[in-house]
């Protein structure tokens, strides 16, 4: 990469760029194909669950219409009057072979596989299982009830005066069965009919229009074959019917042909590719004209010309020309020039750090005060200044000169910082022979007492001082006030009530120590 230039880089750019696109094409026409056979299968998905949901709703008018009929027919009206009157059902069980069911089932409407009567609680009266009429292969219906029994059982109010009809399975297979109230608003009690509904589903290809297979998943068998799946035929769109209690009872095999579809997709992402091929490849050659004309050549110049800045360092602006972007870059490397020149101006006015005592300096107390703040307040701490002077300081000058008083200054430095010894407090050069201490996380009376260790520790060393008027060593005078705001206008105050400590302990009589 070292070694390229910014031409190299561009045209090596704008080829990869050229193909990735063919690629992008190529992918996003097999991405289409891809969501549009998605869609087309959505599409046969919900017309088959449309459809079923259809037949099964006819399935159910025509029961419901069947048992309407059987319900209002006199022999079932005495009979079942009969049954609940004395408890006898021979009557009943005779009105559940009437030749009307005969005739009902023969004319191949539904599937009827069985009739069962129930009182007003859901006590069995009777059952219809007529052979060569309902019962061709010796049915038996389940000793239990169904799961469209049991949900029709936990009805009440005026639900119960409604038709509910579901599918159930037991090892015989699936079947659909429908309740009906007996009695009109007064419910009396309650007829099932359980029908196949095999027969109904069958219907689904006069529907959708395509061949279906009907598999029942109870029992494992193809009850209804349709086309299968070939070169004309190579979608398959799966429907399950279920039970009122989940279980899977019907397979819909929807079979759809798309070979034409295929056909048409693959030419489509022939002519798509193609044609974004030639677009891709003239806008390539008009791009790269482009970029020569006012990139490469205008960046070319503007590095000959900063180039030649630099080495011979006159400090004269590059030329602003070229495009907006360059001239932008040009203003920018001559202001950065600039900058450069009063950072190295500013350099030591922004030093943090005291050169004679190698204390930090009144900046960075104004820092540390700033950030100490913002601390303090999250953790609701107190904060304590200590400020100190040389007492007599200028005497000292006068009388030792001014290199012992840069000595006395270091000498004094050394002893606060030794009696300061915690790593999160500051102790700092403020100005002339003025220090100044910050306690973190402290209160009054431990400022006070950090104050006293300062003033016994500068005492220690015994700096001789003739013109001392408190003692015949260097001493301080040390004013100390402590911050609870937190408030940035209290730090400010924080150092004027230090300052004005100082102050007092000056006035009386200097070698003290004076908190407030």
């Amino acid at each position: 990469m070292h070694g390229l230039s910014v031409r190299a880089l561009i045209v090596a750019g704008l080829l990869a760029l050229f193909a990735a696109t063919l690629a992008l094409t190529y992918v996003s026409e097999r991405n289409y194909e891809t969501a549009a056979r998605d869609s087309e299968e959505r599409f046969f998905r919900k017309v088959a669950a449309i459809a079923a949901h259809q037949v099964l709703q006819n399935l159910q008018s025509d029961v419901v219409a069947f048992g309407s009929h059987f319900l209002a027919r006199t022999e079932f009206v005495q009979g079942f009057g009969h049954a609940t009157n004395t408890g006898y059902a021979e009557s009943l069980e005779l009105a559940l072979q009437d030749p009307f069911v005969s005739g009902h089932v023969n004319a191949a409407t539904v599937s009827l596989e069985a009739l069962r009567v129930y009182d007003a609680d859901w006590n069995l009266l009777a059952t219809g299982r007529e052979r060569g009429v309902m019962n061709v292969d010796d049915f038996a219906l389940p000793a239990r009830p169904n799961a469209v029994v049991q949900k029709a059982r936990v009805r009440t109010g005026n639900d119960r005066l409604r038709a509910l009809g579901g599918g159930w399975a037991f090892e015989r297979g699936a079947f659909y069965s429908v309740i009906l109230p007996i009695g009109g608003l007064t419910v009396r009690g309650y007829l099932e009919v359980v029908v196949n509904p095999a027969l109904n589903l069958t219907r689904l290809e006069d529907l959708i229009r395509h061949p279906v297979t009907v598999r029942d998943l109870v029992t494992d068998k193809v009850l209804h074959t349709g086309a299968p799946p070939d070169a004309e035929h190579d979608l398959t769109i799966t429907h399950t019917l279920e039970s009122v209690d989940g279980r899977a009872l019907y397979a819909l095999d929807v079979h759809v042909s798309n070979a034409r579809f295929l056909a048409e997709m693959d030419k489509h992402r022939r002519d798509a590719v193609l044609a974004s091929g030639a677009v891709s490849g003239a806008v390539l050659l008009i791009v790269l004209v482009v970029l020569e004309t006012f990139l490469i050549r205008p960046m070319q110049r503007l590095r000959h010309d900063i180039h030649g800045q630099i080495e011979r360092f006159t400090g004269d602006p590059v030329a602003t020309r070229g495009i907006r972007e360059f001239r932008d870059l040009a203003v920018d490397f001559n202001h950065l020039i600039g900058v450069a020149k009063r950072q190295s101006q500013s350099l030591e006015e922004l030093s943090l750090t005291d050169d004679l005592t190698g204390l930090p300096n009144r900046r960075a107390l104004n820092n540390f005060l700033a950030a100490e703040r913002i601390r303090a307040q999250r953790a609701g701490k107190p904060v304590s200044v200590i400020m100190m002077d040389i007492d007599c300081f200028k005497l000292y000058n006068d009388h030792y000169g001014h290199q012992d008083g840069d000595a006395c200054l270091r000498q004094v430095a050394e002893a606060i910082q030794a009696a300061v010894p915690r790593a999160s407090d500051f102790v700092g050069r403020y100005g002339g022979e003025e220090f100044t201490v910050v306690l973190p996380d402290t209160e009054p009376d431990g400022a006070a007492e950090v104050a006293e260790r300062i003033a016994q520790s500068v005492r220690d060393r015994a700096i001789p001082h003739a013109k001392n008027t408190a003692a015949p060593v260097v001493t301080l005078s040390l004013g100390v006030a402590t911050c609870r705001t937190h408030r940035e206008i209290c730090l400010d105050c924080l150092i004027a009530r230090a300052d004005q400590n100082l102050y007092d302990a000056k006035t009386l009589g200097r070698d003290r120590v004076v908190a407030a």
